[in-house]
């Protein structure tokens, strides 16, 4: 049952996972840890959050 309901959902994250949509998070990402220098950072609740985007 899991692998069909994979199977069906799989090419809708691929068509949503645009290149340029990807590097276009990918550096806010980066804007936002450059300005958070100084503070600590949970960056596993970060990666989290980006996944969610």
């Amino acid at each position: 049952f899991w692998a069909r309901q994979r199977r069906l959902a799989t090419p809708v994250f691929n068509r949503a996972l645009r290149p340029e949509m990807v590097g276009e998070c990918t550096k806010d990402f980066i804007i936002l840890l450059n300005k958070w220098t100084d503070i600590p950072l949970d960056v596993y609740l970060l990666m989290q959050r980006v996944t969610i985007q």
